[in-house]
């Protein structure tokens, strides 16, 4: 009889920037990504109310960074700045509007 073994891994820490925490599909998202472990996530939003904030498990605020809109001057550096200052790996946009600024400076992202 052949037993196989299952090795129990523990996953690095992984550092997600979500960006729309008042889209309507924030709250799905959080919710799943909390349920695993080794993941940190940041939300952010233009609104600094956005449920994303709160469902975040942060009522001081510390897991959320607000961030201008997508056609602000400032949105490429202030997204660069998070990611450095986070330690983030992966950006996760659920605002269509940020998808062509981001893809334009991919580059920019991939080197930090």
């Amino acid at each position: 009889m052949v037993q196989s073994t299952i090795l129990k891994m523990t996953p690095a820490a992984i550092n997600v920037l979500m960006t729309g925490a008042g889209a309507p599909g924030a709250a799905g998202i959080l919710k799943c990504l909390h349920s695993k472990p080794g993941i940190t996530i940041i939300a952010a939003d233009a609104n600094s109310n956005a449920v994303g904030r709160w469902l975040n498990g942060d009522s001081a605020g510390v897991g959320f960074e607000k961030v201008p809109p997508a056609h602000d001057a400032n949105f490429i550096e202030q997204m660069l700045s998070i990611c450095e200052r986070r330690n983030i790996q992966i950006v996760m946009p659920l605002v269509t509007k940020e998808l062509i600024p981001l893809a334009q400076y991919k580059r920019k992202f991939e080197k930090q």
